[in-house]
């Protein structure tokens, strides 16, 4: 897990040719700007979902886990917290690995160290296979929260 300024993004180029693309996109385009929806980047490797929405209580969100692809999160307009922790504390959800769609659900160990950090316009937030997330939490009270999803193959 990497959180960091999107202005810094570049220091990161190095960590596989699919992240140095998407890098690359973040640091060039209007974020603000884009088209909503899922959009290719760079074919179906390296594409983006866009969406408004709002965040929820922390107990309404759950834990999840990608093995194809990693997230950068950025947040355009509004604030997440989102949950961290490492995937060998975390068990499964009996629904299992959705391969289509890329997604595991999970929950943690107890006493398996989850953390809590905030989002804020500005900032990234790259996880990779090994980093299960709750995304969308309230820090405070639900709020309008404008999210930027680039998804990267991981190679």
């Amino acid at each position: 897990m990497i959180i960091d300024n999107l202005t810094d993004i570049s220091r990161y180029s190095g960590i596989s040719q699919s992240f140095a693309k998407a890098a690359e996109f973040l640091r060039t385009h209007d974020l603000a700007a884009l088209p909503g929806g899922t959009q290719e980047i760079d074919g179906p490797g390296l594409f983006y979902k866009f969406n408004w929405g709002m965040t929820e209580p922390a107990v309404d969100r759950r834990w999840e886990t990608h093995r194809l692809y990693g997230d950068i999160q950025c947040v355009i307009s509004g604030c997440q917290e989102i949950g961290y922790a490492h995937i060998d504390g975390m068990r499964m959800d009996e629904s299992g690995y959705d391969e289509k769609n890329d997604i595991a659900f999970c929950s943690p160990y107890e006493n398996s160290g989850t953390y809590k950090l905030i989002l804020k316009p500005g900032q990234f937030m790259a996880l990779f296979p090994q980093d299960a997330h709750k995304p969308l939490c309230a820090p405070v009270a639900p709020e309008r929260i404008h999210l930027l999803v680039v998804k990267f193959l991981i190679s």
